[in-house]
């Protein structure tokens, strides 16, 4: 208990009252009355010095601060273990394993602060369990993916006045979809809820020697008997040696084989040259041989699919305004040599801007110096001769037309184009029959439609909406949101949109979008969403038939081709980002020519532990054969299952097989039956990788591990420390919740206002009795 002083009254004016109420008291005793006997006058004085005492008291007013109590109880405290894989890594005190050296701290600190603190221990991996002392001690670690930023939020409380707290004991390694970023953002919003965390890293700066081959493409388009060099990137994580041996094979038949250097810590482009001769979707598989010690050599194959075309893809390209976006898409779809363009932008309300961009085979040129050509590339091609190579050119046409809305009115015409792009604004082309084409075009010929600025109508359009992955509401207003791309977890799986490194695309410039999306189709995937300021599906595709359905919301993408300085390292995204989803898209397309029948996959590569599956289109058009099962085989040619493709949807000749989850290794996929009868691609490939990431990036990350904590007004406390950790929380409670006190104030007491009542009237009693009144 305190006490204080809030004057009801300036300063300089409670003074003068003060000295006014003493001379007018002095005045008054002065001027005793001869009838009043001293004894009364005194009382009588003393009375009415107390009264004005009290009165100057109140106009003090004097305030008593009672501290109150803290909340009953004790404060929270959440131990967070890490329980992935990179936690076996033996590198602690006496050749223990991280996650034995966080079992011992654990029981420490719970034994030491449990009549501290009410202790919640909870294990974490790629998601998070609650666990107890006991539980850990004979529990082995086997998370395949570390994500921080989970355990973090699932660790905040709402409602814990007595306070929380959080200490996470883990070696910092974090691989889960996304960057740290959100890592970091877990980390500020905990320390919004005043939950601060105490870091504590295991582990030292142990590495594992290892190689690894990917593509940074799992698909490529090319001509007929046009020359493509092929590349692949290898990686060694740790010293293992200064050259490998790389193998090109295709049906199991080596093509190329080659020693390459290589250099640690770095990635090692290699190029191979490519002649197809003939139309299809052909698979590939790049080897590394293995090197003594290596950690795994479940990672030292990939494969790729290259699909063979004898005509250039066609793409149209419909804006209703001329768009900066659009000017640097066609400027980045003109340098794909197997692409060609037919481009409409409406610029006044009855005339459009029609380009034509067409590839023409160049008869007259030499075919190039292949391995010139291959070097400039990857510096590392070999040298092959074939006659056959073919070299096109690209030639341009232009014209003003007026009749654009009949573009899409003509299903053949529609029926040329591989690839339809739609802008903004897009309402002139989409009228009722022209979006009943692109829906027959989508469902029977296995057409991909790009919406690559968002919806493409301004207002809803219920028959376009049946198509579109995404339903959009109404735009009130122009107001604008900004975000950056994150890509989702199964975007991260899509080796085409990774881009080197899967947060490459959160490190660009931003994106715009007036756009409201109010639902997301049952069968949508999305593949990127924006950052934490809005929650904005980007990238969302859904098939539809035979087709695709690509959605890129955003405007301003333009940027990322016309980067400034501070974005430069990032220059190839751009036309990397496109080339690779055109070439995603067209690798599930419809049938080819002369095709009643093809086996497709999304993918070449899959994580063990996912659900795989392919699609098979067939050819209605009135063949009675039936559909042959799909059988799957393993690298040595054994039988795993035959199964028989299901219908899906209610769209005609699409099938789908599931194949279940099947280990890693290197599998075949093939239709059974006469391939005479139905002809087409029937046999693909895939491989089925274990999750290498935890074994591979085993190196503690201290430096992340402090910058949680400082983020959330934490610290990092050293193993020997833990045991005060109690009096740090009482110190930071002491800085982050101050004392709380109440408040009573004096001249809001009734006990006060009847005390100066009683003393006056005392003193008037007094006066009266004695004849003064």
């Amino acid at each position: 208990m305190s006490l204080s002083f809030e004057p009801l009254l300036a300063p300089v004016a409670w003074v003068t009252l003060a000295i006014m109420s003493i001379g007018l008291w002095s005045w008054y005793v002065w001027k005793r009355p001869s009838t009043c006997p001293l004894p009364i006058w005194s009382i009588i004085s003393f009375l009415g010095a107390l009264g004005i005492i009290l009165v100057l008291t109140v106009l003090l007013n004097p305030i008593w601060l009672e501290a109150l109590p803290p909340p009953a109880g004790k404060p929270l405290l959440t131990i967070l273990v890490d329980q992935s894989e990179s936690m076996l890594t033996v590198d602690g005190d006496g050749n223990s394993t991280r996650f034995s050296d966080a079992n011992r701290l654990v029981e420490t600190v719970a034994g030491k602060l449990k009549s501290t603190f009410d202790i919640r221990i909870q294990r974490f991996a790629d998601e998070v369990r609650p666990t107890t002392v006991e539980e850990l001690e004979g529990f082995t670690p086997s998370g395949s993916r570390t994500n921080l930023s989970a355990p973090i939020l699932d660790s905040l409380v709402s409602d814990r006045p007595q306070g929380q707290a959080i200490l996470l004991i883990s070696d910092g390694v974090h691989n889960a979809s996304g960057d740290s970023n959100q890592v970091l953002e877990a980390a500020s919003l905990s320390r919004s809820w005043d939950a601060p965390i105490y870091a504590t890293t295991i582990g030292g700066q142990t590495t594992v020697r290892d190689i690894e081959v990917h593509v940074p493409r799992s698909q490529e388009l090319v001509f007929v008997g046009q020359s493509v060099p092929i590349t692949v990137e290898i990686d060694q994580h740790g010293l293992i040696g200064d050259r490998v041996t790389v193998v090109l094979e295709s049906d199991g038949e080596v093509i190329s084989n080659r020693e390459v250097r290589i250099e640690p810590r770095t990635t090692t482009p290699v190029s191979f040259l490519i002649t197809p001769e003939e139309v299809g979707l052909f698979q590939y598989q790049v080897k590394v041989k293995s090197l003594p010690g290596e950690a795994t050599t479940a990672n030292n194959s990939t494969t790729f699919q290259v699909r063979v075309v004898d005509e250039p893809v066609k793409a149209l390209v419909l804006e209703g305004k001329p768009y900066w976006d659009a000017k640097f898409l066609l400027r980045m779809l003109t340098d794909d040599p197997s692409l060609e363009l037919d481009c409409l932008v409406r610029i006044t309300s009855d005339r459009s801007l029609w380009r034509r961009l067409e590839l023409k085979e160049d008869e007259d040129s030499p075919p190039p110096n292949e391995k010139t050509a291959t070097t400039e590339q990857a510096g590392q091609a070999e040298q092959k001769n074939s006659p056959t190579n073919r070299v096109f050119e690209r030639t341009e046409t232009t014209e003003l037309v007026t009749d654009e809305k009949s573009i899409l009115l003509n299903l053949e015409k529609l029926r040329d184009y591989q690839i339809l792009f739609l802008g903004r604004e897009a309402e002139t082309y989409l009228s009722d029959e022209a979006i009943e084409n692109i829906r027959t075009w989508l469902s029977e010929d296995g057409g991909s439609l790009v919406c690559y600025r968002g919806s493409p109508v301004a207002e809803p359009n219920r028959q376009l909406s049946r198509l579109l992955p995404l339903r959009w509401g109404r735009r009130a207003g122009q107001d604008e949101s900004r975000f950056r791309v994150q890509v989702t977890e199964r975007g991260d799986d899509l080796s085409w949109l990774r881009l080197g490194g899967g947060d490459t695309l959160s490190k660009l410039p931003s994106l715009s979008t007036t756009s409201t999306t109010e639902s997301i189709k049952p069968l949508a995937v999305v593949l990127g969403r924006g950052d934490q300021s809005t929650t904005t599906p980007v990238l969302t595709y859904q098939p539809y038939g035979t087709g695709k359905v690509v959605v890129i919301e955003g405007a301003g993408m333009w940027r990322w081709a016309f980067l400034s300085p501070e974005y430069q390292e990032h220059d190839p995204v751009y036309g990397t980002l496109w080339q690779s989803l055109i070439r995603w898209v067209l690798s599930s397309g419809g049938l080819l020519p002369g095709e009643k029948v093809s086996l497709q996959m999304d993918r070449v590569t899959y994580t063990e532990g996912e659900a795989v599956s392919a699609v098979v289109l067939k050819r209605e058009d009135g063949d009675s054969t039936p559909l042959p099962n799909v059988e799957l085989r393993n690298e040595n040619g054994e039988l795993l299952q035959s199964a028989l493709p299901i219908p899906v949807g209610s769209e005609p000749g699409v099938y789908q097989v599931f194949l279940g989850k099947p280990e890693s290794g290197h599998y075949e996929l093939t239709l059974t039956g006469d391939s005479e009868s139905l002809p087409g691609t029937r046999k693909v490939s895939f491989d089925v990788r274990p999750d290498m990431r935890e074994k591979l990036e085993t190196a503690a990350r201290p430096d992340l591990m402090s910058r949680i904590a400082e983020l959330s007004d934490g610290m990092v406390v050293k193993a020997d420390d833990l045991g005060d950790l109690g009096e740090k929380f009482k110190q930071h409670l002491q800085e982050s919740r101050p004392v709380q006190y109440r408040r009573v104030s004096a001249w809001d007491r009734w006990w006060v206002l009847c005390g100066i009542l009683v003393i006056w009237s005392c003193s008037w009693a007094l006066r009266r009795s004695s004849g003064l009144v």
